[in-house]
C-alpha cells in the first residue's frame, strides 16, 4: 500500500503533462488560421456546423471501424496475405496506421464544435482557432498522405495479380478503398446539400437581354455641351469623351451612351452600366443635373 501511495504523485505528475501536452497539440500556437475551412463558417456558421458534424461523426466511426477490421484480419492472416504478387498487407497496414492518427483530431473538432452550439459562442471563432493548432495542421497531412496512398493501392489492386492464396487480402483491400470513396462522396453530397447557395447565384446572375423592339424605342438625343452640367462628360461603356453631334441613348434610367455602345450592351443584359437598373423597369428621378421629363 505504501508503496502504491508513493508511486501517484509521480503517474499524477505524468498524467498531467500528457493533459498539457494534448491540450497545447490541440489548441492554435499563434499563428491565424488561412485554412478554407474558416471561409466555410463565415458563409453560414449553421451549415457549416451541420456539415462538419456529419463528415466527422461519418469519417470518424467509420474510420474506427474499419481500422479495427483491418487489424484483426492482419493479425490472422499476416503470413497468408503475403502471398499475393503486391504487398497488400503493407499498404492496409499503412492504411490503417494513417486513419488511426486522424481520428482523434475528428472527434476533438466534434467534440469542439458541440461545445460552442452549447455555450452559443462564435462558430467562426471555434474552427478559427482548432484549424490554426498543430493537431489540424498534422491531420491536413496525414491526409494528403493518405490520398496518395490510396492512389498506389488501387494501382496494386488492379495490378494483384494472382491471389488465390489469399483472397481476403484482395477483398478487404477493395472494401477499404470503396469506404474511402464512401467518405469523400458523403462529404460532397453533404456540401452540396447544406450550402445550395452556389447554384441559387447561378440562376440570380441569369443575364436577361432587350429584346430589339425595347432598344430602338429608346429616345436618342444629340449631344451638346448644355446636355451636361460637367465638362468631360463621357460613355461609361466605351470610356470615349462624348463629341458634339453625336447620338447617344438616354436610357430610362436617366443615363447617356453612345448609341453603339448603348445597343451593343443592351442585346447582352438589359440593365443599364451604371445604376444596373433594367430598361424596363419604372423610371424615377435619380439624377440632380438631369431633369426628369
Amino acid at each position: 500500500m505504501p508503496a502504491r501511495l508513493a508511486k501517484l504523485p509521480a503517474a499524477q505528475q505524468l498524467w498531467l503533462s500528457l493533459e498539457k501536452a494534448s491540450a497545447r497539440f490541440f489548441s492554435a500556437d499563434g499563428d491565424r488560421s488561412d485554412d478554407l475551412l474558416v471561409e466555410v463558417v463565415r458563409r453560414d456558421p449553421n451549415a457549416a456546423a451541420s456539415f462538419l458534424r456529419a463528415v466527422m461523426i461519418f469519417s470518424g466511426v467509420t474510420g474506427v471501424v474499419v481500422s479495427c477490421l483491418c487489424i484483426g484480419f492482419l493479425s490472422l492472416f499476416w503470413t497468408v496475405s503475403g502471398l499475393c504478387e503486391r504487398p497488400l498487407r503493407w499498404w492496409l497496414l499503412v492504411h490503417t496506421l494513417s486513419q488511426i492518427l486522424q481520428v482523434p483530431v475528428r472527434f476533438v473538432l466534434l467534440a469542439r464544435i458541440n461545445s460552442a452550439e452549447v455555450a452559443q459562442g462564435s462558430m467562426e471563432e471555434c474552427v478559427a482557432s482548432f484549424t490554426a493548432s498543430p493537431a489540424w495542421r498534422a491531420s491536413k497531412n496525414v491526409s494528403l498522405f493518405t490520398y496518395g496512398w490510396c492512389v498506389l493501392g488501387v494501382v496494386w489492386v488492379i495490378n494483384a495479380g494472382d491471389c488465390s492464396l489469399c483472397p481476403g487480402i484482395y477483398r478487404i483491400s477493395v472494401f477499404v478503398l470503396l469506404q474511402a470513396a464512401a467518405r469523400t462522396g458523403v462529404a460532397l453530397c453533404s456540401y452540396r446539400r447544406l450550402f445550395p447557395t452556389e447554384a441559387n447565384m447561378d440562376v440570380a446572375l441569369k443575364v436577361e437581354v432587350a429584346t430589339p423592339h425595347q432598344i430602338t424605342s429608346i429616345p436618342l438625343v444629340c449631344f451638346s455641351l448644355e446636355l451636361f452640367s460637367e465638362p468631360g462628360a463621357n460613355c461609361a461603356v466605351c470610356l470615349s469623351e462624348y463629341d458634339v453631334g453625336e447620338q447617344l441613348r438616354r436610357l430610362p434610367c436617366g443615363h447617356h451612351f453612345h448609341q453603339n455602345c448603348a445597343d451593343e450592351w443592351l442585346r447582352r443584359s438589359k440593365r443599364c452600366p451604371l445604376c444596373i437598373r433594367a430598361i424596363d423597369e419604372v423610371p424615377s428621378c435619380h439624377c440632380k443635373s438631369q431633369k426628369c421629363d
